[in-house]
C-alpha cells in the first residue's frame, strides 16, 4: 500500500509539473503569435513515457555494458594463455589481436570470437604463428564447407594432437599421415592446398558484407561500454551485495513459513474428509437414484 501510495503521489507531482509548464507555455503565446498554441498541442508527456524512457536508457547502458563484457572476457583470457603457455608470451599478444581485427575485416567474424577461439588455442600448447594458422584455415574451410567456425578451429587443432579423426572421414589423405606428421603440422599443409584463400573470394559477396557491418557495429557499443563502465561496475557490485543480503537471505526465511502453511491446509483438508465424504456419497446416491433419472425422462418427452 505504501508503495502505491509512493506511486500515486509521483504521478500527481509530475502532473502538477506538466500543468505549471502548460501555463508558462499559455503566457509565452502571447508574444509569439500562436506558436504556444501548436505547442500545447503536442505537449502530451505521461509518466508511462517517462518510465518507459528510463527502462529503455537502461537496457542501452545494459547493451554496451555487455558487448565491453564480452570483449574484456576473451582478451583477459588471452593473455592470461599467453602469460603461463611454454610456447607463447605476451609480446604475442600484439598480433593476434591485430590479426583477429584483419580476419573481421576480412570475413566478418568478430575479433571477440578470434580472441577467445585463440586463448584456447594457446592454451593447448600452439605457438601463436600456429594459432594464426589454424585460424585462418578454419575461417576458409568454414566458409567453404559451412561448418561452424569454432568447430572447424576445434576439429583442425585437433590434428596437431596426431588425431585426424573427423576431417580424416572426409579427406582420407590426411589418415596416411603417421602421427608425427600430423603433430608437424602436414595436416594443414594438406587443406590449405584445399581451401587457402576461400575467405577472400567470398569477401565481396553480399552474406560476408552484412556480416561485416554488424560486427563493426558493435565495437561502438564497446567503446562506450568501456567508457561507462568505471560507473556502472560500482553499481553492479552493490546490487548484488544487496541481492545477496538481505534479499535472497529474506526470500529464503519465507521457505519454512510457507511450508508451515501448505501443511495446515493438508490437515484441514485430512481432517475434513471424514466429513466431506459421507455428504458427497449421499449427493452421488440422490443423483443416482432420483435427479439422474428425472433428467433423462423430462429429455425423452421434451424429445418426442
Amino acid at each position: 500500500m505504501a508503495e502505491a501510495k509512493v506511486i500515486v503521489s509521483a504521478e500527481n507531482r509530475l502532473k502538477q509539473g506538466l500543468d505549471d509548464a502548460k501555463k508558462d507555455l499559455a503566457n509565452f503565446e502571447q508574444d509569439t503569435g500562436g506558436i504556444g498554441k501548436k505547442i500545447l498541442e503536442n505537449f502530451t508527456v505521461t509518466f508511462g513515457d517517462i518510465t518507459n524512457l528510463v527502462k529503455g536508457a537502461f537496457s542501452t547502458v545494459g547493451e554496451f555494458v555487455n558487448a565491453y563484457a564480452d570483449s574484456e572476457r576473451a582478451l583477459t583470457s588471452l593473455k592470461t594463455a599467453l602469460d603461463i603457455s611454454p610456447k607463447a608470451d605476451l609480446s604475442d599478444l600484439e598480433k593476434l589481436t591485430k590479426f583477429a581485427s584483419d580476419l573481421q575485416a576480412l570475413t566478418g567474424i568478430g575479433d571477440d570470437t578470434t580472441i577467445a577461439l585463440q586463448a584456447m588455442l594457446i592454451s593447448t600448447g600452439r605457438t601463436a604463428d600456429e594459432t594464426m594458422r589454424i585460424i585462418k584455415l578454419a575461417a576458409d574451410y568454414s566458409a567453404a564447407t559451412g561448418k561452424s567456425f569454432q568447430t572447424s578451429v576445434e576439429q583442425i587443432n585437433k590434428t596437431f594432437g596426431g588425431s585426424a579423426h573427423e576431417l580424416g572421414q572426409l579427406f582420407p589423405e590426411l589418415k596416411e599421415l603417421s602421427k608425427e606428421e600430423l603433430q608437424a603440422g602436414d595436416a594443414i599443409t594438406i587443406l590449405e592446398q584445399k581451401f587457402g584463400g576461400f575467405s577472400e573470394k567470398l569477401a565481396n559477396t553480399a552474406a560476408t558484407s552484412v556480416a561485416k557491418f554488424n560486427e563493426s557495429w558493435g565495437d561502438p557499443n564497446e567503446a562506450l561500454g568501456e567508457a561507462i563502465m568505471p560507473a556502472v561496475q560500482p553499481i553492479l557490485e552493490n546490487l548484488v551485495k544487496f541481492l545477496n543480503d538481505p534479499v535472497i537471505p529474506t526470500i529464503q526465511g519465507f521457505a519454512p513459513i510457507v511450508k508451515e502453511i501448505f501443511n495446515a491446509v493438508e490437515a484441514i483438508i485430512i481432517g475434513l474428509k471424514p466429513v466431506v465424504e459421507p455428504v458427497l456419497q449421499w449427493f452421488a446416491d440422490v443423483w443416482g437414484k432420483t435427479i439422474a433419472p428425472n433428467i433423462q425422462a423430462l429429455y425423452e418427452i421434451v424429445k418426442n
